[in-house]
């Protein structure tokens, strides 16, 4: 079995559409599952934290400017800004991802595709093909001895000189007696 499984991103518009066509794409459809995340809330709560915050921010910023106070309430002040902008953008982030999750519809396809295995009987060799075979291997086995005797021919020279020279002994010795 073959299997796959994507992610796809689309716009919500085309979120429908896109599933027709998927659907006339399979052939059989297992499960299909669609479910929805209602951000509408979370939404609103971070405005409201955002309006807030900025707010806040804009007080720090006029006691800042306005330099009433000491040294060390105008740094608390800084510090206080310092981490109300933290804030502020890790809202403004969240609200940014929300924004893209409303604007786009994420699909999670998982498709296979069921794989039968034929094995086809292989005829066996016929005559002509054994023959060849063996002819082939005869001839590799040919060449194969001739290539060791080169290897050996130093000790085929040896052994062949060393029999003449014991065969011409022999047949001085034999005329001497």
């Amino acid at each position: 079995m073959l299997e796959e499984q994507i992610t796809i991103r689309v716009l919500s518009e085309y979120f429908e559409d896109l599933l027709k066509e998927i659907d006339t794409q399979a052939l059989y459809v297992n499960q299909r599952k669609i479910t929805t995340d209602d951000v509408g809330k979370e939404f609103v709560d971070l405005e409201s934290r955002l309006k807030t915050k900025r707010e806040v921010e804009q007080r720090y910023g006029e006691i800042l400017r306005s330099k009433a106070g000491t040294i060390d309430e105008l740094l608390k002040a800084e510090q206080k800004i310092g981490a109300l902008h933290e804030e502020i953008e890790a809202t403004i982030s969240r609200m940014n991802f929300l924004r893209d999750q409303v604007r786009y519809s994420t699909i999670n396809l998982e498709f296979y595709q069921t794989v039968s295995q034929q094995v086809a009987a292989a005829p066996g060799p016929s005559f002509s093909n054994k023959l060849v075979t063996a002819f082939t291997a005869g001839l590799a086995g040919a060449v194969a001895l001739l290539i060791g005797l080169t290897y050996l021919w130093p000790l085929l020279v040896i052994t062949l000189i060393s029999f003449l020279l014991w065969h011409r002994k022999r047949v001085n010795t034999i005329k001497l007696n």
